[in-house]
């Protein structure tokens, strides 16, 4: 991999105060990519974020978002445009998973999962999309589980 190819883009990373988005984040920084860091953990993002400035030299923006809510990925585009910024990769990796029988799970939790892995992924690519086809050039990941292949029972 052409470890250039990626220096001075921007790329938005869902999820990236751990696991797979936070590897993702940290790559990209490491190979000079600007990134815009989401999440819900303020805290856990503004630490990313100085660490990702001081060690790889590279812009790194903490949003604080839940996108389990249903406008948090019109807001959070919206932080990105009042930056001024023009995203080259989106990662869409937040995501949860509940199992379990279905009528011993919660029905709000349920419908917040449904909002954060299927309508922001799909809201915020709607949104960021575009201005890619414009350019002619971007990248979009989305980031899925084995367990969504797989059924849960309980017994």
């Amino acid at each position: 991999m052409n470890k250039y190819i990626y220096r001075n883009k921007l790329a938005v990373v869902t999820g990236a105060s751990s696991g797979i988005g936070k590897v993702y984040a940290k790559e990209l920084a490491a190979r000079g990519c600007h990134v815009v860091l989401a999440a819900r953990s303020k805290d856990k993002l503004d630490a990313m974020a100085r660490e990702f400035n001081r060690q790889y030299g590279v812009e790194a923006y903490a949003l604080a978002c839940d996108l389990s809510k249903a406008n948090a990925p019109r807001q959070l585009a919206e932080q990105i445009s009042e930056l001024g910024l023009s995203v080259d990769i989106l990662i869409n990796n937040a995501g949860v998973g509940t199992y379990g029988r279905f009528e011993e799970i919660d029905p709000e939790r349920e419908q917040e999962e449904i909002l954060l892995n299927t309508a922001a992924l799909v809201d915020l690519t709607h949104r960021l999309l575009p201005d890619m086809l414009e350019r002619k050039d971007g990248i979009i990941v989305n980031v899925a589980s084995m367990a969504a292949f797989m059924a849960w029972s309980k017994h």
